[in-house]
């Protein structure tokens, strides 16, 4: 789970996309950091911001944060990652979960741009769902 000032942690992470990344490297410790906080259920959650317990949002985020980091370093967060993959794509699906998607708009852009940047085998059938429900969020009246 995901507090407060633990969530600064996950922008530090997306802003040290361009920073030296070797093994031991703060971006290393923080990426090690950031998938030690996901829940069983494979999400990311928050434990102070209501808006953002469900935990897609910030799973999204954590995966593109990790997109963006060479393979060296995400390489031993495979696991976390297939794992977060796996429930963001029963989301795309439209799998019924527990109330609405906290940010939908804001999930679905990183989780597509993740998407793009590791492409795990069948990743385009998952973007054609998540943009499908992008476009009923956005032309829903």
């Amino acid at each position: 789970m995901i507090g407060g000032s633990r969530a600064v942690a996950v922008g530090c992470v997306v802003l040290c996309a361009g920073c030296r990344h070797e093994a031991g490297s703060s971006s290393a410790r923080a990426m090690a950091w950031l998938w030690e906080q996901q829940g069983s259920d494979g999400l990311l959650h928050s434990e102070v911001y209501g808006v953002l317990r469900r935990g897609e949002s910030l799973t999204a985020a954590a995966l593109l944060a990790t997109a963006r980091m060479p393979v060296e370093v995400r390489a031993s967060h495979g696991p976390a990652m297939q794992r977060a993959l796996a429930v963001l794509h029963r989301s795309a699906a439209g799998e019924p979960a527990q109330g609405p998607m906290d940010y939908p708009c804001y999930t679905a852009a990183c989780h597509l741009h993740a998407l793009a940047l590791l492409a795990p085998l069948g990743w385009r059938a998952v973007a054609d769902l998540r943009i499908a429900q992008l476009r009923t969020l956005q032309l829903a009246s």
